[in-house]
């Protein structure tokens, strides 16, 4: 079966009466509380489980800074930062302004 399913394309299948009766009596028979076996009688918990259950257990990496330096902190960040692309901004304006003057000239 799965031979011949390799050679023969799902849209053919899709359209071709026969071939889709010859596919599906070549599927193997279906049980359906099969999928509550594989789900319900799971010996090993869940990797997701395992790695949540790893980071509850794990210490904090560094001790928690307290909030007004962490506001500073940033707020001195975001400063320096909107100064350094105001700069770079006013001086492509001046730069562009300049060659505007000079071809004009």
């Amino acid at each position: 079966m799965q031979e011949r399913a390799r050679c023969v394309s799902p849209e053919l299948v899709l359209v071709c009466p026969e071939l889709r009766a010859a596919m599906l009596a070549d599927l193997p028979d279906v049980d359906p509380d099969a999928w509550l076996d594989r789900h319900l009688n799971r010996s090993v918990a869940a990797p997701e489980f395992q790695l949540m259950s790893f980071l509850a257990d794990a210490p904090l990496p560094h001790e928690a800074t307290p909030l007004p330096l962490a506001i500073l902190a940033y707020t001195a960040a975001s400063a320096t930062r909107f100064s350094f692309e105001a700069a770079v901004f006013l001086g492509i304006v001046v730069g562009l302004l300049s060659v505007v003057t000079v071809v004009h000239s």
